[in-house]
């Protein structure tokens, strides 16, 4: 790039002499830009264009905090109806799932970092 400006200010000081005529210097000058391939500037404090979709996209965190909501439950329905089938009962069916939900509930609760 400092070549090209330096000949710019050659045809100018060259005009300036008298020893280019102005539509020479203007020709010249054009051929010159022309010469010079286009830059694309770039913010770097811009974000980076999004990522192309894949196949399988990942899902959210609410996405995954319901998934894991409709498992823990369908765990609760179906522990309870194993147990009730097995013993003939559905009180002692409902209470063992709702301990087993008691206990998932206080293992997450723990997982938390506060």
């Amino acid at each position: 790039m400092t070549a090209v400006l330096n000949e710019l200010r050659r045809l100018e000081e060259a005009e300036a002499r008298g020893a280019l005529r102005k539509d020479e210097v203007r020709f010249r000058r054009e051929r010159l830009i022309e010469m010079v391939e286009d830059a694309e500037v770039v913010d770097s404090t811009a974000e980076p264009p999004p990522a192309k979709a894949d196949a399988s996209p990942e899902l959210s965190t609410s996405d995954q905090l319901w998934i894991l909501c409709a498992l823990i439950i369908g765990a609760f329905v179906g522990i309870t109806a194993m147990v009730a089938w097995a013993v003939r009962d559905m009180t002692i069916g409902f209470t063992v799932g709702v301990t087993f939900l008691a206990v998932v509930i206080v293992q997450a609760f723990k997982s938390i970092k506060l």
